[in-house]
C-alpha cells in the first residue's frame, strides 16, 4: 500500500494513525517533497484530495474508512 500525503494535511495524519493502529504497513510519499508523484497519480483518480491511497491498483482519495476497507 502506498499513501500520498502532505505534512499539513490533518486527514493524512489521521490515516497514518489509523493504519498503525490496525497494523497495516504502508509506503508514504510526501507530495510536498515529491510533487511529480501527484502529477502521475491525479489522472488515475480524477481528483486532488489528500490523502490518496493506492493498494494493488485500486485508489481512494480522502480518508474514508469504508472505501479503505474495500481496497485492503
Amino acid at each position: 500500500m502506498t499513501i500520498y500525503t502532505s505534512p499539513s494535511c490533518t486527514y493524512c495524519q489521521a490515516l497514518k494513525s489509523y493504519l498503525n493502529i490496525i497494523n497495516v504497513e504502508y509506503k508514504e510519499v510526501d507530495v510536498s517533497i515529491d510533487q511529480g508523484a501527484l502529477t502521475k497519480i491525479i489522472p488515475k483518480i480524477g481528483e486532488l484530495k489528500l490523502p490518496i491511497i493506492e493498494n494493488n491498483g485500486k485508489y481512494v482519495a480522502g480518508f474514508n474508512i469504508t472505501k479503505l476497507k474495500e481496497i485492503l
